[in-house]
């Protein structure tokens, strides 16, 4: 199995976000956001903006930590694969070699699972997984934040195509007098109405389809180091630990 480049997860979400940026300013440039902005007259848009960016730069706090988790687990795995040939490593010898291994959540787990493996015989035991799932808490848990985060933004975005339909419905419900002025008066307040509720409508999806993709690609390097965490623990020092 061939090892990632190193920062592979951050590189992955910097050029997300040089892709995404470069979209928004030609969509300044040619004018399209001050159209969106001008016509929300929820300001629905600029709230499910503001979410956008935070949620992106927490996105990005998470890429440069779980980037540097990637790195050392994958280090990790290697060091244990390279241990381990052409027997699996002793559980004497795989201390040593997490002793040898830079503070990482890889490391800290091998820890835990090396100080309890008496207590862990079978490889299916309740203490291994429990062991494993913790740490998969800890590793998903600050995304939970990012994903409830795209879930309101998405909700925000329909918020906004109710209140542009009731912005309609008012203008219509306000006609006394079916004249030519009048007309013109209300085909502006409805058209007002409908900009509110399509524009909402596009960036609550918009901006939550790209969230939802960067905390996907966050989970799956998340996803990664437990795996790695599984496949050390019970492929290459499984069998000799708990002897």
């Amino acid at each position: 199995m061939t090892q990632r480049q190193p920062q592979q997860l951050l590189l992955i979400w910097l050029l997300l976000t040089v892709t995404i940026a470069a979209a928004l300013f030609v969509a300044w440039q040619q004018g399209y956001l001050a159209t969106l902005y001008a016509s929300d007259r929820s300001y629905i848009a600029w709230l499910v903006s503001a979410l956008f960016v935070l949620s992106w730069c927490h996105g990005g706090l998470r890429a440069v930590q779980l980037s540097r988790e990637l790195t050392r687990a994958d280090s990790a795995r290697w060091r244990y694969r390279q241990a381990a040939q052409p027997e699996p490593v002793t559980a004497a010898d795989a201390a040593t070699v997490r002793a040898a291994l830079p503070p990482s959540s890889v490391q800290a787990y091998l820890g835990d699972w090396l100080a309890n493996r008496p207590a862990a015989r079978d490889e299916d035991t309740a203490t291994a997984n429990e062991l494993l799932r913790s740490y998969e808490y800890q590793l998903k848990h600050p995304q939970e934040l990012g994903w409830l985060a795209t879930d309101v933004m998405l909700k925000l975005g329909l918020v906004g195509t109710i209140v542009g339909f009731i912005m309609m419905l008012a203008s219509v419900a306000g006609i006394e007098d079916f004249d030519v002025s009048s007309m013109q008066g209300v085909l502006q307040l409805m058209s007002g109405g409908m900009a509110t509720a399509l524009y909402t409508t596009l960036t609550g999806i918009t901006c939550s389809m790209l969230a939802g993709f960067q905390y996907y690609i966050l989970d799956k390097g998340a996803n990664h180091i437990v795996d790695t965490m599984r496949y050390i623990s019970h492929a290459l020092i499984d069998k000799t630990a708990r002897s």
